[in-house]
C-alpha cells in the first residue's frame, strides 16, 4: 500500500470528516473520524458497500489532500 492510496471524505461544507486507506485488512477500507469532527477517534473496517452507503447517508465528497512530507 502506497502513501498515496490514503483518501479523504469530505462534508457538504468542504470540512474533512474522514480518512480512509482502501483494502487495509482483508479488502476492507479503515476509516477514521478526524478530530474536531463529530466522528472524532471512531473507526470502522467497512466493505465496499458500507463505505458507499456511509458516503450517501452522511452526504460526502471523496478527495484527496497530500501534504508534501507524504512524497518524502
Amino acid at each position: 500500500m502506497d502513501a498515496f492510496d490514503k483518501y479523504y471524505l469530505f462534508d457538504h461544507d468542504g470540512n474533512k470528516m474522514f480518512s480512509v486507506t482502501p483494502h487495509f485488512k482483508d479488502g476492507r477500507h479503515l476509516v477514521v473520524g478526524l478530530k474536531h469532527t463529530k466522528f472524532n477517534g471512531r473507526r470502522w473496517y467497512l466493505d465496499d458497500y458500507e463505505l458507499k452507503t456511509l458516503i450517501d447517508n452522511e452526504q460526502m465528497e471523496l478527495g484527496r489532500q497530500t501534504s508534501l512530507f507524504e512524497y518524502i
